[in-house]
């Protein structure tokens, strides 16, 4: 989508919402419940990933590579959300100390838009540090 934003010429905005909100009907078990958190978790990282190789690679307008910048920290920064919702402990711990090993957090502290940004970036990494043994 955000390749074919930025390549359009024009772009027309349709009020009328794309979804449609829907109530659940059950709450899903822990087992089925950590099998969609772990694609939501995995999705959410290589989105990230994504974008952040779209601002290195597509994007030379500057404005539009700190918005898509914003985008992406914002974004991100709802996957520590997800692995907080996550039911077993082990993977909540595996998870912190992978975003650590593989460097996720240097890569939302370079897109960090503004000092609130970086702000946030910097508390969530010291609970994933911390999480990463007492989860």
């Amino acid at each position: 989508t955000t390749r074919a934003l930025l390549r359009a010429q024009r772009v027309q905005f349709d009020p009328e919402p794309g979804y449609l909100y829907r109530l659940p009907l059950r709450r899903p078990a822990a087992d089925e419940r950590a099998r969609r958190l772990d694609a939501v978790i995995a999705s959410s990282i290589y989105n990230a990933r994504q974008l952040a190789a779209i601002i290195a690679n597509e994007v030379a307008d500057a404005a539009m590579a700190r918005a898509i910048g914003w985008q992406l920290v914002d974004g991100a920064l709802s996957v520590l959300h997800k692995i907080e919702q996550h039911p077993d402990p082990a993977a909540r711990r595996a998870y912190y100390r992978r975003l650590r090993d593989e460097q996720f957090f240097s890569l939302l502290w370079g897109h960090a838009f503004d000092a609130r940004q970086k702000r946030q970036v910097a508390s969530r990494w010291w609970r994933a540090a911390r999480r990463s043994f007492t989860s």
